[in-house]
């Protein structure tokens, strides 16, 4: 396993960085990026430019709104279970659609032929 590294933030940088350990499981894939894009300019002692804070951020939100459109996905109830294709209630499902469409089986017409 490889070495854990601190993410360190030069002092002068304007804005607040959320402190994300890059080595963390737990990270979701844009907070990794974030980290990852600290990393890159804490070793080369540069200020994370305003342009890639801005885009991180955005990236961040992104990934927060999917979450929440997954968890709603999620809580919504499932559609009843369909009966197993040859089972009894199968079967009585298919012909009480059939007769509430208007299919007369031979048996019924028979029947009324005879009334």
């Amino acid at each position: 396993m490889p070495p854990k590294r601190k993410i360190l933030v030069i002092p002068e940088q304007k804005r607040m960085i959320p402190s994300y350990k890059e080595d963390d499981l737990s990270l979701t894939q844009a907070e990794y990026i974030f980290a990852s894009v600290i990393e890159w300019y804490r070793v080369r002692n540069e200020d994370v430019p305003e342009e890639d804070l801005n885009w991180c951020e955005e990236y961040l939100k992104q990934e927060a709104e999917e979450k929440i459109k997954s968890n709603e996905l999620l809580n919504t109830p499932l559609p009843p279970e369909k009966p197993s294709f040859g089972s009894g209630d199968y079967w009585k499902d298919y012909w009480a659609k059939k007769k509430a469409a208007g299919y007369v089986t031979k048996k019924d017409a028979k029947a009324n032929k005879k009334s």
